[in-house]
């Protein structure tokens, strides 16, 4: 349980949030020219780069980090908490003060700081500012993570503007992400994956299958590896195929997992998923497999957004046969009238 709990903490400094950086050296690299360190408590669990605590419940807990202003002029920064919530990218992120709600989501790290959650801070020429937060730790004896982190990045400033090779400008505002733990019981758990609505609709322009996948336990699930297949019902044909490596999802989260149409149409109908997931480095996983229906409205509603041009073709060959019954039976009822009038001659 031990190397477990080293081995997540080690890796949630690396995904959760993606921007953390926590040395001078790593900022200089980026060109952000400012850094953000955190200021461990006497209840850190490990000074392995960011905030990991084991508090009291029923306490609060000061969570506070330095930021330090690496130019020559005085700056202006904003620093807030946030909760961590997983993108619809499938990546563990705290950029946001509002977040996908989630019915597990038992206590939130922004709801549990107190006012001010955003702060404006002065930092003055190559110097530094420390900035604190003060958190509610639950009054019980609760099992898992309080996740988010702090993020900073500085204000009333203009983008850094560079071109690459093909002379594409590209403007780019740096932020720091500082990961935030909060725990009151020292130990780790497993994340637990459930598979919620499945839907069509539209991402990134293309036409769409979304699976919503959820994480309902308070516990991070650092790195997994999605492989989604879609058939017809009854058929054992894959029509679409997604795979993604690497996701990652926070603690008492959900995303829509999106398997790419490969613009393609929606067509209406009854299909199958097949959907499996694999914790990488670990023999965590999960399997489903699940029938879900798109209907005729919500094809032509999604492949309308998507950019297809209504498809006629059912209506063409349903006028077409329309009207060759309409031929056939003016032909029969002229044949008919013919011959009774042949009759009355006879």
């Amino acid at each position: 349980m031990k190397k477990i709990s080293i081995w997540l903490t080690a890796f949630l400094a690396l995904v959760l949030g993606g921007l953390t950086l926590t040395s001078a050296t790593q900022a200089a690299t980026t060109n952000s020219n400012f850094t953000v360190i955190p200021l461990y408590s006497e209840n850190q669990r490990a000074q392995d780069g960011y905030i990991n605590v084991l508090a009291t419940p029923g306490s609060q807990q000061t969570v506070s980090v330095k930021v330090t202003n690496l130019t020559d002029e005085n700056r202006t920064f904003a620093v807030a908490m946030y909760t961590s919530y997983t993108n619809s990218g499938g990546e563990s992120v705290y950029d946001s003060k509002k977040i996908p709600k989630d019915s597990t989501l038992t206590y939130s790290l922004r709801k549990q700081t107190e006012s001010p959650k955003q702060q404006t801070v002065k930092v003055p020429a190559n110097g530094s500012t420390n900035v604190s937060f003060t958190v509610n730790v639950p009054n019980k004896n609760y099992q898992g993570l309080i996740a988010g982190g702090i993020r900073t990045w500085p204000l009333h400033e203009k983008a850094d503007v560079t071109t690459t090779a093909k002379q594409t400008l590209l403007k780019n505002k740096y932020a720091f992400g500082m990961p935030v733990l909060i725990r009151v019981r020292d130990e780790v758990g497993n994340a637990k994956m459930k598979l919620n609505q499945i839907y069509p609709g539209v991402r990134t322009g293309h036409t769409a299958v979304m699976v919503n996948t959820q994480n309902t336990a308070p516990w991070l699930l650092p790195s997994v590896n999605i492989d989604a297949k879609v058939t017809k019902k009854g058929s054992s044909k894959v029509i679409h195929h997604e795979v993604q490596n690497s996701r990652s999802m926070a603690p008492n989260s959900n995303f829509d997992f999106a398997i790419d149409w490969g613009k393609q149409r929606l067509e209406a109908g009854t299909h199958h998923l097949d959907y499996t997931a694999k914790a990488t480095g670990g023999t965590l996983g999960w399997h489903f497999s699940r029938d879900f229906t798109i209907t005729a409205a919500q094809a032509s509603k999604y492949n309308k957004q998507a950019g297809f041009k209504p498809n006629y073709t059912w209506l063409y060959i349903a006028i077409g046969v329309l009207v060759l019954i309409m031929f056939v039976l003016g032909g029969y009822l002229l044949g008919r009238r013919g011959r009774k009038s042949d009759d009355k001659n006879e």
